[in-house]
């Protein structure tokens, strides 16, 4: 019996669909750590004020937390942070709110980590990763040098004045102490982002589901269009 060009149409989709099956799986397995790739924005009143953002953890595994407000940068949602804003720390904290323990922070990422202003030649963005469980967390974002202290509660060191301007600045308010005029002032405005790092297995299954689409198309072509010329 030979095929009519219809009906080897409908097989040939049959068999696009089923080897795309493993692809699907492998995305459908991944999405769930999109949930956990969030950012934020926001800008202090004072140079020694702190904010809190709250945010759920939908996916246990370790997660990357770092700023984009003294160098600028897109955050993961898209947003972009543009450069010239405050030297930040970055604290995060258990719980619902910024009374529970402390867990990390950081003020200056490691080389490599952020991103570095051009016009001070200086890297002084957050950056830390941590492994993290289900639940609610909190991060403080402050200024430097308004570093949290304390034992677990939420503590900072400065009342909620300008109270620690460098005499390298002019604003009284937010800047950094580089040197490089004038491009000591900064601006009041921050962002942060966390993103979700795959698991090994998750890329692991994704691997496998892109060459199960590769094997499963070529061999399920080869006899296709040896179907196709038999009488």
């Amino acid at each position: 019996m030979k095929l009519t060009h219809t009906r080897t149409a409908k097989y040939l989709g049959r068999c696009a669909a089923m080897a795309l099956a493993p692809l699907l799986l492998a995305a459908s397995v991944a999405q769930p750590a999109l949930a956990d790739n969030l950012g934020f924005t926001g800008q202090l009143v004072y140079d020694n004020e702190v904010d809190t953002e709250t945010f759920t953890i939908m996916t246990g595994g370790l997660h990357l937390f770092d700023s984009k407000s003294y160098a600028g940068g897109t955050l993961v949602n898209g947003i972009m942070v543009p450069r010239g804003g405050f030297d930040p720390i970055l604290t995060l904290f258990a719980g619902s709110s910024a009374t529970g323990a402390a867990l990390a922070f950081d003020d200056d990422g490691p080389a490599g980590s952020v991103a570095t202003d051009p016009k001070t030649g200086q890297a002084w963005d957050s950056f830390f990763e941590i492994w993290l469980a289900p639940g609610q967390y909190t991060v403080a974002v402050s200024q430097y040098n308004n570093f949290y202290v304390g034992g677990g509660a939420f503590t900072f060191p400065f009342p909620p004045a300008n109270n620690f301007t460098s005499a390298l600045c002019t604003n009284q308010s937010f800047c950094d102490v580089s040197g490089a005029a004038p491009w000591n002032n900064r601006t009041n405005q921050y962002g942060w982002e966390l993103r979700a790092v795959p698991e090994a297995a998750t890329w692991a299954m994704m691997v496998v589901g892109f060459g199960g689409v590769g094997f499963g198309m070529r061999s399920r072509t080869r006899q296709t269009l040896a179907n196709a010329r038999m009488v």
